[in-house]
């Protein structure tokens, strides 16, 4: 609706609401005033004059509200003005009563002047004088309608940039390994001078060192054999003496157990491999046999 075409109406609400408010109070103050001076507070004596000013209030109401235009309240208020200190004036009164009834004009001189002044008043406002009391603005050049002013708060995920890169920093997780069940898994391990779990490594800082490959589970003292290459090392046993005979289990002729020299293998028949030769023994004959 036109600001124009607006105020047109609101001319036509206020000229059809001047004497609706001069016929209301006139007839239901009276009525009202009757009720009281005859001491008679009966229902139909004061209902019908109550029901009509309560009307009468609500009409003001409306004229006088924001989404009207202020021209249904201005024409009443200022017609009531100034028909209220006419007839308070004695060269206009007579004028007044010629126009509106004693019985309904004389009593409410007063009246008149003070429901008018609430409606000027009621017209001041400049908002009741613009096109419309919800406008939506206009969006700035070089902006299309709908984008806000402000931009979107940053994403606090991990967001791909494409090919399964993130940026720094906000990339997936590892996954944490399981703990003993009923205990926190243990943190990472901390390095001096290093940034802590979660941080960002600073560009151009030092680079933290690499772990270790895992090297399986720690082996207890009982499995540290000496005869198992790289579980420690291999103890120097003392020469044996002349004729003692080797403890249990240090046999010289077992293979591995790091208590003898190894026993030479021969090939010569009649004597099995593996069997002990003497200092004296020249082992097998070199040359061929016939």
């Amino acid at each position: 609706m036109s600001n124009g075409l607006r105020h047109a109406i609101g001319a036509v609400v206020g000229l059809a609401v001047t004497p609706l408010v001069v016929l209301a109070m006139g007839w239901g103050g009276t009525r009202l005033e009757i009720a009281l001076a005859r001491f008679d507070m009966s229902v139909g004596t004061v209902l019908p004059g109550l029901a009509v000013v309560l009307v009468l209030g609500i009409v003001l109401g409306l004229v006088s509200g924001s989404r009207v235009s202020p021209l249904a309240s201005l024409i009443p208020g200022a017609v009531l003005s100034l028909w209220g200190v006419l007839g308070s004036l004695e060269p206009t009164a007579g004028l007044s009563m010629a126009v509106v009834p004693l019985e309904y004009f004389a009593p409410h001189v007063s009246s008149y002047v003070l429901v008018g002044g609430l409606l000027l008043a009621a017209s001041l406002p400049p908002s009741r004088w613009r096109a419309g009391a919800r406008r939506t603005e206009a969006a700035p050049a070089g902006r299309p309608h709908g984008v806000p002013d402000h931009p979107p708060a940053p994403v606090r995920g991990p967001v791909d940039h494409g090919g399964g890169r993130y940026a720094p920093g906000t990339g997936p997780q590892p996954a944490q390994p399981h703990g003993v069940p009923g205990r926190p898994a243990a943190p990472p391990p901390q390095y001096r001078g290093g940034p802590r779990p979660g941080e960002q490594q600073p560009y151009g800082g030092p680079a933290q060192p690499a772990q270790a490959p895992y090297a399986g589970p720690p082996r207890r003292p009982d499995e540290q054999v000496p005869h198992l290459y790289g579980t420690g090392p291999i103890p120097r046993v003392p020469p044996a003496e002349p004729g003692a005979a080797p403890p249990p289990g240090q046999e010289s002729h077992l293979y591995g157990t790091g208590t003898g020299p190894m026993p030479r293998i021969t090939d010569e028949p009649g004597r099995p491999g593996g069997a002990h030769r003497g200092e004296g023994d020249p082992g097998p004959d070199p040359r061929p046999r016939e």
